[in-house]
């Protein structure tokens, strides 16, 4: 990293107070500070004679700093995350062992400043995601580094002057690169989120021109809105780019250029596509290995770029011709571009990071209950994928119904967050070979979503025509709906609602988003706590119900399912569910859409009636609901509508799902903090906050 240590430096002496670097805490950090660290830490780490130096800090402008320092003295740097699962930190130590580790505490006790030196010829490690087996450490020399940056640089993706937002991990290939070696070769200034926050996001993007990011968080930036008008180049990495989000792109930032990167940990950057397929970055020879007669075969790439070795393995990285086999399938197009089409290695990408199947297993049956597991990629939306497993258990008669929660428990100091199943699918056994070796079986069954409720009619097994029965039955009963509703909770239900959103933390300026809502009995509640500088805005599939609901003064409402939400994302405080979970049709992509719309640090509450867990309570409480709230509510609300309503309202409670079951999807969804309390013997609560 000479050529990138020596550009700081120099722009120290010609322009020593222009910002290089705005952390996410807002620190700004001068050419000149950058590099008095940078000598700094150079001189620190060449006084202990250090060979591999591992670095993991939350500033960028430390990073930058950090690793060039370690370079310069001729050491090897290895980024790391400051919240890197146990398993990663134990295979640095035990694979690499690294002679120093810089984090923010070591860091905090060398000088500011340094005499000035001439850089060393230090490289990189950075973990990949693997091709054929479990990750590997790959070892990439200074003149590997010196090629990526130059190259991105001499191919216009960053400019001396631009002014970069990027919200890229530092310790992966990309982040390294699109947020560290690309801009500062160039002479660009980075303002780098630790964390991905749209809004913070978009604030940051109104000063810029050039935004590097990766698909998904690209969609949720759109999903806000982006003030977009100076933005030069729009730079995609992590994964490829769908053409569906190229053009909503395009249409939101005319203006840009939209460059979608393709590349590997091994090789670095291998072909920039601005539009119209891959062209390889200079230097960079690309070729389709072997495939079929539509020219479609795997991907081999030969260039100076590429890794020099990975650490502590004798696998030979190339061919005895220099070409490295990346594990994608690619096309030729007309005029020598390419097209990734698909992936002929296990590795797949969850919002742009990549997950390696065999790591997370090996994770997994590290826990005393697994015999044997099979992690495998699930498509929930078109471009949207989550990670699932399949377990086979050693006890196959035990109890399943917290497994999953236990063993997300166990994978969470393993295995990166996004690298978690969301979806667990416990089997007796896994098919095998002959040899008993475990059969991957990518085409067979992924495990299934959650439903909440077990749909007993048979009419009712299809989910359009369930759909149109229930949302007809809501808006037949929507007048009836609310005599209804008060008299099956006492009428003790806006006392109620009240007292949990409170308890919640709504407060006044607060935001509310009241999912299936109805009648907006809820959101009524919750507009008297916001008040006239808060925001409650509610969201049901039923046009009568809804229509209830503004005829009472609530201002924003919406049409729309639980499992996909007409709403902005990272958008509200609380996020509420009262009494309509049993009429969703996929829990886990309900939670999920609450997951999306709450802001940080936002809760979820759920409301539920349960069934009493007494077999006598049961009883009572069955006939009660079945027999005798149906005619109640269809004498007192003087509309017999209420009948079937309330009828169908109790044979959905009677097949709900356990506490526990909602309480593991909560946490599936991400939340945490999810809890369950029960009052009176049937009033069910939920909460979990988003992280």
């Amino acid at each position: 990293m000479r050529n990138v240590h020596r550009a700081l430096a120099q722009g120290a002496r010609t322009a020593p107070e222009s910002v290089r670097v705005v952390d996410a805490d807002g620190r700004r950090w001068t050419n000149r500070q950058l590099a008095a660290r940078m000598f700094a830490v150079q001189q620190f780490t060449s006084s202990r004679g250090a060979a591999r130096v591992s670095v993991a800090t939350r500033s960028a402008g430390e990073f930058w700093s950090a690793a060039l320092g370690v370079a310069g003295a001729g050491c090897d740097v290895v980024p790391l995350s400051d919240t890197s699962p146990r398993s990663i930190l134990d295979r640095v130590r035990s694979e690499l062992s690294p002679s120093l580790h810089l984090d923010d505490e070591v860091l905090a006790g060398v000088p500011d400043e340094g005499p000035e030196q001439l850089p060393g010829d230090g490289g990189v490690i950075l973990l990949s995601s693997g091709t054929t087996g479990r990750s590997r450490f790959v070892h990439r020399a200074c003149h590997a580094v010196e090629w990526i940056a130059s190259g991105l640089s001499d191919a216009g993706i960053y400019r001396d002057g631009d002014r970069v937002v990027a919200v890229l991990p530092l310790h992966h290939a990309y982040g390294f690169e699109h947020a560290f070696l690309g801009p500062a070769l160039a002479g660009a200034s980075v303002h780098h989120g630790h964390r991905f926050d749209p809004a913070d996001a978009r604030d940051a993007i109104a000063r810029a021109t050039v935004l590097a990011t990766v698909p998904a968080a690209l969609r949720a930036l759109l999903d806000v809105e982006p003030h977009g008008a100076a933005l030069d180049r729009v730079v995609t990495a992590g994964t490829a780019l769908p053409a569906a989000l190229r053009r909503r792109a395009e249409r939101a930032m005319p203006s840009a250029t939209l460059v979608d990167l393709y590349g590997a940990t091994e090789l670095g950057t291998i072909w920039i596509d601005r539009g119209t397929g891959g062209m390889p970055v200079p230097g960079v020879e690309v070729r389709i290995g072997p495939g079929n007669a539509d020219q479609t075969g795997e991907v081999m790439v030969r260039s100076a770029s590429r890794l020099h070795c990975f650490v502590g393995c004798q696998d030979a990285p190339v061919d005895a011709d220099g070409w490295f086999a990346t594990g994608d399938v690619g096309r030729a197009l007309p005029g020598g571009g390419f097209a990734i089409v698909g992936r002929s290695k296990l590795i797949f990408d969850v919002g742009g990071l990549k997950v390696n199947p065999y790591d997370v297993e090996a994770a997994l049956e590290e826990h005393p209950s697994v015999r044997a597991a099979v992690v495998v990629p699930i498509g929930v939306a078109d471009d949207l994928v989550r990670v699932g497993a399949r377990v086979e258990l050693n006890d196959p008669s035990g109890d399943r119904s917290m497994a999953s929660t236990i063993l997300r428990s166990h994978l969470r100091d393993r295995v990166p967050a996004h690298a978690i199943p969301r979806h667990f699918k416990f089997v007796e056994r896994l098919p095998r070979t002959a040899s008993g070796k475990v059969i991957r079986e990518p085409g067979g069954p992924a495990p299934s979503a959650a439903s909440p409720t077990t749909r007993r009619r048979e009419e009712f097994r299809d989910i359009e025509v369930r759909r149109r029965w229930t949302t007809e039955l809501f808006d037949r009963s929507a007048e009836a709906y609310d005599w209804s509703s008060a008299v099956g909770a006492g009428w003790t239900d806006e006392w109620y609602r009240r007292r949990q959103l409170l308890a919640a933390g709504l407060g006044p300026g607060c935001s509310l988003l009241d999912v299936g809502g109805g009648t907006g009995r809820s959101s009524v509640v919750a507009m008297r706590i916001v008040g006239p500088a808060g925001r409650v805005v509610l969201v049901d599939p039923s046009p009568g119900m809804a229509a209830v609901a503004t005829q009472r003064g609530v201002d924003d409402v919406r049409i729309g399912f639980a499992e996909s939400l007409p709403v902005e994302p990272n958008a509200f405080d609380v996020v509420l569910l009262a009494y309509m979970l049993r009429h969703v049709e996929d829990m886990d992509a309900a939670f999920a859409q609450a997951f999306r719309a709450l802001r940080p640090m936002g809760r979820i509450i759920i409301l539920e009636v349960t069934e009493p867990n007494s077999r006598i309570g049961r009883t009572v409480f069955r006939m009660a609901a079945r027999r005798v709230l149906p005619v109640v509510s269809m004498l007192g609300s003087g509309s017999a509508a209420a009948h079937p309503m309330m009828a169908y309202w109790a044979e959905t409670m009677a097949d709900a799902a356990a506490p526990q079951r909602v309480v593991e999807a909560l946490n599936c969804a991400g939340f945490v903090g999810t809890r369950h309390r029960r009052e009176l013997g049937v009033f069910s609560s939920y909460r979990g906050v988003k992280p």
